[in-house]
């Protein structure tokens, strides 16, 4: 039995292949068989389907099809090549370096080119405007006198007579005004190169080079990271969490343990400030991370602890600080919860977590739709990426970790699947 085993593997692996289901998806296209337009089409509304959104749809399908098959291909023909840059060193030691680089470029050339170096979404000219704010010295403007006037459900005129971003201040404080042209493709670059040590951390280097190369072409990447939303920045905060965690939890002396973990405090505190929602979620899944791949020998719990305390004091207490000064209240915030107070003179969306009257369990299940097609259009720029994991997850040898970061990104998503608004604005990224 053990002698014959490998053969059922092997035909498994040729099933799997890119090109066979690219050639597959090219024969039901001909025959014009589209099962994306029939699934989008049980989801739809009374109405259905318009005929520009399924055409769109069937066109994804066929560009699948091709790209599949041209990924077979090239994956047969490449290996060789492959195999002559991983015996690199040199390349293997500059791949970050370059990969960050790239980057880097991508970011600035979506943000100059694209965007204008503009910010087109009121939550990016949110924190634009509290940037401006802060360049000038200050927490927050004077009031207008007719606040009607100058109505942005992303700003708070205050009921103190102060005029600010609603969000937390993170964002804000990153665009550092004279050099804000260049903060968001510089976070960017560092959350590639944080990534590139977590993922050889947690599996090996070739997997952290092919990581970073993904993300760093990934237009949804490429589009938050040029467009002064706070998305990106929050990645490289979490990211420095994350990497400095792993190497406070490898630390072989309580100095080093603390110093290391004063960092990932900081960055921690930092992402707070930033998007505190996220950076909670994401805090969770880091710490099971780093606790569960920590090294045999016994933790160094009080070091850690003591640093991650320090680090995040600064950030935590200045978000404290503002949160008193603008809204008299250590605990108040701008992002106006259902059954929060008011807090400003005009108009700020009142977000909501759970179901309602506007928003149904139905509701909510049609935007995880929504989210799912526009993250497998814009995660990696191919039509139709997210099928692709099944086959990631089955081939062999089967890795424990793939799985865990799949229930990790299913369980970071999960509260968005009870949050009425979905972020149609620049793809899928509530997911």
């Amino acid at each position: 039995m053990n002698a014959e085993s490998p053969l059922p593997r092997k035909r498994a692996a040729r099933l799997l292949a890119p090109g066979i289901w690219g050639i597959g998806l090219l024969g039901l296209s001909g025959l014009g068989v589209f099962p994306g337009v029939e699934l989008a089409a049980r989801f739809a509304d009374a109405d259905g389907l318009s005929a520009a959104y399924a055409a769109q749809l069937a066109s994804s399908q066929w560009a699948m099809a091709w790209a599949l098959l041209a990924a077979g291909v090239l994956a047969r023909a490449g290996r060789p090549l492959v195999g002559r840059l991983r015996g690199s060193p040199a390349l293997d030691r500059g791949w970050p370096v370059l990969v960050a680089a790239a980057g880097f470029a991508g970011a600035w050339a979506v943000q100059s080119g694209l965007f204008g170096n503009v910010p087109h979404i009121t939550d990016a000219t949110s924190h634009w405007f509290q940037a401006r704010i802060f360049a000038a010295g200050k927490l927050a403007a004077p009031a207008p006198p007719c606040p009607a006037a100058f109505f942005q459900h992303n700003v708070v005129v205050g009921l103190q007579g102060l005029w600010h971003t609603k969000y937390f201040p993170g964002q804000a404080l990153w665009l550092i005004w004279p050099l804000r042209l260049v903060m968001m493709p510089l976070a960017f670059a560092l959350f590639l190169a944080g990534a590139h040590r977590i993922v050889a951390r947690h599996f090996d280097r070739p997997a952290a080079h092919a990581t970073v190369a993904l993300l760093a072409a990934s237009p949804l990447l490429l589009l938050l990271a040029g467009s002064f939303m706070s998305h990106t920045t929050l990645l490289m905060w979490m990211a420095g969490v994350w990497a400095f965690g792993l190497q406070a939890a490898d630390a072989e002396n309580p100095g080093r343990a603390f110093g290391f973990a004063a960092a990932a405090g900081f960055c921690g505190g930092m992402g707070v400030l930033t998007r505190a929602h996220d950076a909670a979620l994401a805090g969770l899944a880091i710490a099971g991370f780093i606790w569960f791949s920590r090294p045999a020998r016994p933790f160094r719990f009080v070091p850690i602890l003591a640093g991650g305390l320090a680090g995040a004091a600064l950030p935590l207490g200045f978000l404290l600080f503002w949160n008193h000064r603008l809204y008299g209240s250590f605990w108040a915030s701008g992002y106006h919860w259902a059954g929060a107070a008011t807090q400003s003179q005009t108009p700020i969306i009142r977000d909501t977590l759970g179901f309602s009257d506007g928003f149904s369990a139905a509701r909510a299940l049609k935007q995880t739709f929504w989210t799912a097609l526009r993250l497998n259009q814009a995660l990696l720029g191919w039509p139709a990426a997210l099928p692709l994991l099944a086959p990631a997850l089955l081939w062999r040898p089967v890795r424990r970790g793939n799985w865990i970061c799949l229930a990790a990104a299913g369980g970071l998503y999960l509260p968005y699947f009870f949050f009425h608004y979905y972020g149609f604005e620049l793809e899928a990224r509530y997911a």
